[in-house]
């Protein structure tokens, strides 16, 4: 579930949270970027981890009471969990979308 673009953004979670070093992480993407050290180099940058860190933990948070290993952040607790949040996320910026516009019809 977490692959392309949303992998990019999402690699930061594990790697801070789980892995804690950026340039060990296991990358599925096709064209991976690493400097002349050998290490993993992320092109994306960290804002859209801020906003799946809630989900993240939710995930987190789903695989411990399962009985899965929590350290294994592609499973689909964690892909269900970050795509919940980006539905989420999507209906309140259409909610405020649709109080701005009401909102501002009966200005003059």
């Amino acid at each position: 579930m977490i692959w392309s673009d949303c992998e990019g953004y999402y690699l930061y979670l594990p790697g801070t949270f789980i892995i804690k070093d950026f340039h060990k992480l296991p990358v599925r993407s096709m064209w991976p970027y690493y400097n002349e050290k050998g290490e993993f180099v992320d092109k994306y940058s960290c804002g859209v981890a801020y906003f799946e860190l809630p989900f993240f933990g939710l995930g987190y948070l789903i695989s411990e009471l399962k009985g899965v290993d929590p350290s294994d952040y592609f499973s689909p607790d964690y892909g269900k969990s970050i795509a919940f949040g980006g539905i989420l996320i999507s209906l309140f910026g259409l909610l405020f979308l649709y109080k701005t516009l009401v909102i501002g019809e009966g200005i003059e």
